[in-house]
Formats: C-alpha cells, structure tokens, sequence
C-alpha cells in the first residue's frame, strides 16, 4: 500500500484500517477491501472486483488473494498478486500484456517472473495523474481537477446517506453476479483439471448473457457486467502460474 501512497506525480491519500475478518470479503461504499484466504480450488489466484457507475466513478472495490494457490508460494509471488490487484482496485489496467517480451518493472505488467515486477513504477503513477489529478491541486483546472472534485463531491454526498449504495436489491444483484462469475471459473477448473492456468468462460451460455468477457490472456481475464442503468461491475482475475 505504500508503494502507492509514496508514488509521483501523488494522486492517491490512502488511510489503511485493519478490519475484523470477512471470509466473504464484501464490498463497502468508498473503500477498497483487501483480503486473504483458502477460497479453494477457484481458478484464480487473485481477483479484483470494482464497483462503479456507469459514468466511471469508482464506488467500492475487493481485492482477494486466494491461499489455496499462494500458501506455499514465495514473498515475491503473494507481493505480486496483491500489488496487481489492488492497482486494478484504483481503475489501473494491464501495463503490458505480451509475456514474451522484456519485464517492465512494475506490477501491472503480466509476467511469468513475479520477481521482475514486484511494486508500481512512473508509468502506473502518471497513469492515475491521467485519470484523477494530483493531490496537490496544481491541475484543478484541467478536465482531470475538476474531474477529481465533482467526484470528490460524489462521495461527500454519500457519505452523509444512512444508507450505502450497496444495500438491498443491489447488494443481492451484486452477490448474484460475483457468484455465478467465481461458480463458472471453478467449474472450468473442474472441468480442465490438467490445465487450471488457464481458464475460460467465453463459451459460456450461462454467464454470457450477464458477463461480458473483455480481455483474455494466459494468465488473466478481464469481464464486466452491467447491474442496473446506474451501476456497473468489472472483474480482472489472475490465473494461477503453470508449474
């Protein structure tokens, strides 16, 4: 988290809070939730899923690291997943995705060598400067500074309501979705028991119809699906390494 906090050009204030333990790992209005455990044999071994509207504003985000893949697993491998999937929590997408050239350095960047790529760098930080201004106000101005207030001002409003967005009938699409996405990924790894690093879901009758699968690589997929007419989902998985 750090490495996130200290980045330049600053775009992010982050405040950490250790939270009681959720299994589930359930969404909540204005934070990113980080959590760890034995998921099983889900096909994935980190996941994050980010809550938005369907004008781009982030409303929660889970990132989840699956032990059943990284309990034996070195630093350098649980560094990697968690660093990618909490940059994925921030809106960030792939830094490259071709795993037959050079490593790029920064953890974003698909590799098979988790070593190379173990923390963000200036091409994951200006990429966020591009998406949401700097904290020190000297672009508030630009489209990006007022971008940054009005979403700014987004969240106040919430944070005032008695009742988070996730709540009720939304709450219940949004499990229902997350559900059906992490059923079929483990039902493919059933179903290919000789190959779980890499796992599809692009003919699936039951998910297509909700989930859209946006990108796929060896070792990762990107989906999204629509909640309702005001709120989105986006899903990026990260299949475990080949031995």
């Amino acid at each position: 988290v750090r490495d996130w906090e200290d980045g330049q050009p600053d775009t992010l204030t982050l405040t950490v809070k250790r939270g009681d333990i959720d299994h589930a790992c359930e969404p909540v209005d204005g934070l990113m939730k980080v959590c760890n455990g034995n998921y099983k044999e889900t096909g994935w071994v980190g996941i994050n899923m980010m809550s938005h509207t369907n004008g781009g504003i982030i409303i929660n985000s889970v990132a989840k690291m699956n032990e059943f893949y990284l309990l034996n697993s070195n630093d350098n491998e649980r560094q990697y997943t968690m660093c990618h999937e909490i940059g994925h929590g921030f809106g960030l997408p792939h830094t490259d995705e071709n795993f037959n050239n050079l490593d790029l350095g920064n953890c974003l960047d698909y590799t098979r060598f988790p070593q190379n790529n173990l923390h963000p760098d200036e091409t994951n930080y200006n990429r966020l400067a591009s998406f949401y201004g700097t904290v020190d106000g000297q672009d508030r101005d630009s489209f990006m500074g007022v971008r940054r207030r009005s979403a700014n001002a987004w969240y106040d409003n919430i944070s005032k309501q008695t009742d988070t967005i996730f709540s009720g009938k939304l709450k219940d699409k949004y499990k229902t979705a997350m559900s059906e996405l992490e059923d079929e990924l483990r039902q493919q790894v059933l179903s290919n028991s000789n190959t779980t690093s890499v796992v599809s879901i692009r003919n699936s009758e039951n998910v297509s119809r909700r989930w859209r699968l946006l990108k796929e690589h060896p070792l990762g997929g990107e989906y999204s699906r629509r909640l309702n007419k005001k709120y989105s989902l986006k899903a990026h998985v990260l299949y475990p390494h080949s031995n």
